[in-house]
């Protein structure tokens, strides 16, 4: 058995965002596959345990810090804690690798070229990957556990997360511009909302279970002005929703695919406003390259899963 430790920020038993949904839905395949003890430590949690994977508080003094990194044979971080963890590591002659949800490269990874450096997108590594030449790394996207368990026929625009950076100040422009389409806005878990919105916005807070909103949708918007990779897209087209999406500094062509379209411009209103028009005069079209473009995605993430089990074990084994 192979011992693997998360040194992550939060977990999803407090906070329900995108990166922590991704170190869940690595931490859990690696526990699922019968070869991975798993361990969580993060600065707080809720929980001894969230689906059967132990959960540390990293202020928890009963256990230090250090205990868990003794017992690690492989380290996993990502986001704001990557600089404590490859500290340790280093101090304990660990193997780690760093997810990279982001643009914002690791000085502290091109010091050291024996950490494992995975990209969640080709938009990322692009972007980032020079800065990495000597280190061992990765293209492995996201694992999401795509529920197909429906073909979405609902009636909303949808649009998650009203944070600006997601478009929440978009969404009242957009919204007050179509005042014939119903508008379903669901919360995020960080940064500001903006959650006044038109009437023709139903506004909910975050929700745990997706698949409601999902059925209920049956065009996802994402006005985002940064997207590494786009979580939202990939679980829309789980259920056969299309995507129009802004395509300025985001990934989101590579997972929406020809299931949906891009706005150019993302804070053009009047080109959000057509896009939707469009899709919705042709959704029947559009939800069948949505059901195809999931096709595709499933495959990728099984090769991922493949992928992300095989680079752990080349860390170990390098070490070795």
């Amino acid at each position: 058995m192979i011992n693997i430790l998360f040194h992550i920020p939060l977990y999803v038993d407090v906070q329900l965002s995108g990166g922590e949904k991704t170190a869940q839905d690595f931490a859990e395949y690696l526990k699922s596959t019968g070869d991975y003890n798993v361990r969580i430590i993060a600065d707080r949690t809720n929980k001894n345990s969230f689906n059967n994977i132990d959960l540390y508080s990293e202020d928890n003094t009963d256990v230090p810090l250090q205990h868990h990194y003794k017992w690690a044979n492989v380290v996993f971080t990502h986001l704001g804690k990557q600089g404590k963890a490859v500290n340790y590591s280093k101090m304990n002659k660990v193997p780690i690798c760093i997810y990279m949800h982001n643009t914002n490269g690791s000085v502290l990874a091109k010091a050291r070229k024996e950490i494992g450096v995975i990209y969640n997108s080709y938009f990322t590594e692009h972007r980032i990957a020079a800065d990495f030449t000597g280190n061992k790394s990765a293209l492995i996207r996201p694992i999401l556990k795509l529920d197909t368990s429906f073909n979405s026929n609902g009636k909303y625009i949808t649009m998650i997360n009203l944070n600006e950076n997601k478009g929440g100040l978009l969404l009242k422009q957009i919204a007050e511009s179509l005042p014939e389409y119903d508008f379903l806005a669901i919360t995020g878990g960080y940064a500001k909302q903006f959650t006044h919105q038109p009437k023709n916005v139903k506004v909910l807070p975050q929700q745990e279970d997706m698949s409601k909103v999902y059925k209920d949708t049956k065009l996802l918007i994402m006005p985002s002005n940064y997207e590494s990779y786009g979580r939202t897209a990939a679980e829309s087209i789980g259920y056969g929703i299309p995507v129009l999406y802004s395509d300025t500094n985001t990934a989101l062509e590579e997972v929406v695919g020809n299931a949906g379209e891009p706005v150019k411009d993302r804070n053009n209103i009047n080109s959000w406003v057509k896009g939707i028009r469009w899709i919705d005069n042709n959704i029947d079209h559009y939800r069948g390259r949505a059901i195809n473009q999931r096709l595709f995605l499933l495959q990728q993430i099984e090769r991922d899963k493949d992928n992300f089990k095989a680079f752990i074990k080349n860390l170990i084994f390098d070490k070795k």
